[in-house]
């Protein structure tokens, strides 16, 4: 039986889902856009997927036909339209306004190479006309964002430890009495609030 090798160049954005990085191991990826020019080269639905990774939002259930809506944002789960060209202008803001609208979402994001003045006299009309917020976002600006991946690693922040700190034994759990009951999570939960705290 042949072995591939360990280090395969990537040639999708999606290929790095299930990312090593939550185990704490350190993972050097190679072939994935590092340039403008290198995102301007992917196809259609792989720019697409690099930029709902790059944002850590979800796509949208349909490739095609979705209604103007590629994908959401994490935590609100607002609309994203994602434009693989540059002078993105103002009917495509205006078309997006409806995609927002259907979707009964405040705001948006378009994301694109660049946009026209038009398309950001489009975004102002929307918010002064109708509060919906539309926010245009330069592929640019995605790139120049650090990720996850970029964040410093626990060997880097204490490079005086030897070993790894994958290999390190879990803490011991606590005694199964230390913890509370469902009953008491209940309690605590209808407790009446601190002022201050939510």
């Amino acid at each position: 039986m042949r072995r591939a090798p360990l280090l395969q160049p990537l040639t999708s954005p999606t290929e790095t889902t299930g990312a090593p990085e939550k185990i704490g191991a350190r993972v050097d990826l190679y072939g994935l856009p590092t340039t403008l020019d290198d995102l301007r080269l992917l196809r259609p639905f792989e720019f697409q997927n690099w930029v709902i990774q790059r944002i850590d939002g979800t796509h949208s259930p349909r490739k095609t036909g979705d209604m103007g809506i590629d994908g959401y944002s994490f935590m609100e789960a607002l609309p994203v339209q994602v434009k693989q060209s540059e002078k993105v202008g103002r009917n495509v803001i205006d078309n997006f306004e409806t995609a927002i609208q259907r979707a009964g979402k405040h705001k948006g994001y378009v994301i694109a190479f660049s946009f026209t003045r038009g398309a950001h006299e489009e975004a102002a009309r929307a918010k002064a006309e109708h509060g919906l917020i539309i926010e245009l976002v330069s592929v640019n600006r995605l790139l120049t964002t650090p990720t996850a991946a970029q964040y410093p690693q626990l060997e880097d922040l204490f490079p005086a430890r030897q070993e790894t700190f994958v290999g390190l034994p879990m803490p011991a759990s606590r005694p199964r009495n230390a913890r509370p009951s469902v009953q008491e999570l209940i309690d605590s939960d209808r407790a009446p609030t601190i002022p201050g705290v939510r």
